[in-house]
């Protein structure tokens, strides 16, 4: 089983049902109309994984530990959302946060989400926008990520980098929706 897998092993449901449950309650107590927020832990070292939840977009993430203080999250919905992607009613890039204070930021995972019959109005074009990674009966959810790493291999970013980066499979392992 991959770090970046939801799924918790036999050992693992107490603290699974824990984030689980700060999730349902940040839900509860916040409201389904409110910003995307942060969902997990408080502190997500206590956690074997945090959960980025986006209640607007009707999904949930469980991000990797390999992530933990080493990214910042960009979320738009709307036309902001349809400003960087046609059709996008929801886009979440998670940014990269160098560990060299002079370099720029890089994109890790930039995640859009379509209604359905506005995906399907793509038609050949949706293949070039990402990798679907989730649907259900109302929205799909397309992954875009970085084909190379874009540091200087040399560099502790880029070693940093590598250890964060996820593959498709993992992404759908990860990607929860409502």
């Amino acid at each position: 089983m991959s770090r970046f897998s939801y799924r918790p092993a036999p050992a693992r449901w107490a603290s699974c049902a824990t984030v689980a449950l700060l999730s349902a309650l940040a839900i509860a107590v916040g409201g389904c109309g409110q910003e995307p927020r942060w969902a997990g832990p408080q502190d997500p070292g206590l956690s074997s994984q945090a959960i980025y939840e986006h209640p607007q977009g009707g999904f949930s993430v469980a991000l990797p530990r390999t992530w933990q203080g080493g990214y910042r999250i960009d979320a738009v919905s709307d036309a902001a959302a349809a400003a960087r992607q046609p059709r996008a009613q929801h886009v979440v890039t998670f940014f990269y946060e160098p560990v060299a204070a002079a370099t720029p930021e890089q994109p890790l995972l930039t995640l859009f989400v379509f209604a359905h019959a506005d995906w399907a109005a793509l038609g050949s074009d949706a293949a070039t926008v990402g990798t679907v990674v989730a649907q259900n009966a109302n929205r799909v959810i397309v992954a875009v990520r970085p084909g190379r790493n874009p540091f200087d291999p040399a560099s502790a970013d880029a070693r940093r980098f590598d250890t964060m980066r996820v593959t498709d499979e993992q992404l759908r392992s990860a990607v929860m929706m409502r």
